[in-house]
């Protein structure tokens, strides 16, 4: 008989232009992510024995959580406490920035002999996989991860505007992978508006017509006031390491910094 599946939520991690490292450097990245992941769980207060299951996806893994692990903390707490540990390993003397795309998407996984399976695993792992939103995390300079979650995680968690949440931050996507046909959230941490998708339709589509996901790129942060000038890419130095936005979608600036200590956390300072 084969393996029963279990209703888990999915998370999925993929560390952006994995390929373009050498191989030491591909095993370092590996091994900080999973370290920065582990890390940024437990600051959440999600610790390994809340988890059920880890898998590798070589340049990235997945993460099952059962349902005593609520959605809207994976949603909320803990993707900004992973931004947090993402600047302070960037931050690190001699580190190399992790920039990551994360999925979020819920289901029926099984296990067997060889490891995890199931369709919702896949829709998972596409999603992650999303040209929008690789082109989001892309143009996302100041971000070191992007998110998207599927229609149904957005329809049973985000759209209930729970606190901390901001449903307004998302934006719809086509999501339309082989036997996918539905759509996607995507937001970005400090942003009001994911950058890279064009411009926000303010009436819904008719019939027919598509929203979101245009090539299109309107500048996201119009009039970022004094003392906040474009941050440098990741291949420059990440110093989104560091940033703090004291305003959603805008970056702190003027004689304000951010002491980022080694377990993560941060303080403004004048």
């Amino acid at each position: 008989m084969g393996a029963r599946p279990l209703h888990y939520s999915i998370m999925v991690l993929d560390l952006e232009r994995f390929g373009s490292r050498t191989n030491p450097e591909q095993e370092r990245a590996r091994s900080a992510l999973f370290s920065v992941v582990e890390e940024a769980l437990k600051d959440a207060d999600v610790m390994p024995q809340h988890v059920a299951g880890v898998g590798d996806r070589g340049d990235g893994g997945f993460w099952l959580f059962p349902s005593g692990v609520s959605k809207v903390d994976l949603t909320g707490d803990v993707v900004e406490r992973l931004q947090m540990r993402l600047r302070a390993y960037a931050a690190e003397p001699g580190a190399q920035p992790l920039r990551l795309r994360l999925a979020l998407h819920a289901g029926e996984v099984a296990r067997d002999e060889r490891g995890w399976v199931g369709a919702d695993l896949n829709t998972a792992c596409r999603l992650v996989d999303l040209d929008d939103l690789r082109r989001v995390l892309a143009a996302a300079e100041r971000s070191a991860l992007a998110l998207a979650v599927s229609q149904t995680w957005h329809d049973a968690v985000v759209r209930h505007e729970y606190p901390g949440l901001d449903s307004s931050a998302f934006r719809s996507v086509a999501f339309r992978e082989k036997e996918v046909d539905s759509r996607a959230w995507i937001r970005v941490p400090g942003y009001d508006a994911p950058p890279g998708l064009g411009p926000v339709l303010v009436k819904p589509p008719e019939d027919g017509e598509e929203f979101g996901g245009s090539d299109a790129d309107p500048d996201p942060d119009p009039d970022p006031g004094p003392g906040s000038g474009p941050a440098p890419s990741a291949e420059q130095g990440s110093r989104f390491a560091g940033a703090v936005f004291h305003r959603v979608g805008r970056l702190y600036g003027g004689d304000h910094h951010e002491t980022v200590r080694g377990d993560g956390t941060g303080r403004a300072e004048r």
